[in-house]
């Protein structure tokens, strides 16, 4: 259940990225901006899914250790602390960071590529 409020932002990424780019191929006058709006949404889209996805990973050594039964420790309590509050606080940061890293990585690439093709002096 608290990964539903990072879906629910990453539905209302996806629609409004779909809509600026949908409008960027449409309208003529911001259709020098399509090659940045479709890479800027392509990355956002995979910064986002592999930052969910590292996240995940990194509670797997963790929660292999689950069974493991033995009198708990300082350190035990210091780790389970720190791993509760990425647990609830490091999916919207993940999700923030990863759309935000893809973001400007398509805005990089597109204006590299621009700069390429000669259509920037």
């Amino acid at each position: 259940m608290p990964y539903a409020f990072v879906l629910a932002g990453s539905v209302v990424f996806t629609v409004a990225s779909a809509t600026v780019t949908l409008g960027c191929m449409v309208w003529v006058r911001a259709r020098r901006w399509y090659s940045y709006a479709w890479r800027a949404w392509l990355w956002a889209t995979l910064g986002f899914v592999l930052a969910i996805a590292l996240l995940i990973a990194s509670f797997m050594p963790t929660l292999s250790r689950v069974g493991i039964s033995s009198a708990p420790t300082l350190q035990y309590h210091v780790l389970g602390a720190l791993l509760a509050a990425v647990a609830v606080f490091g999916r919207f940061v993940a999700s923030g960071v990863g759309i935000l890293a893809g973001t400007l990585l398509g805005i990089w690439l597109a204006a590299r590529k621009e700069r390429a093709s000669g259509a920037i002096a």
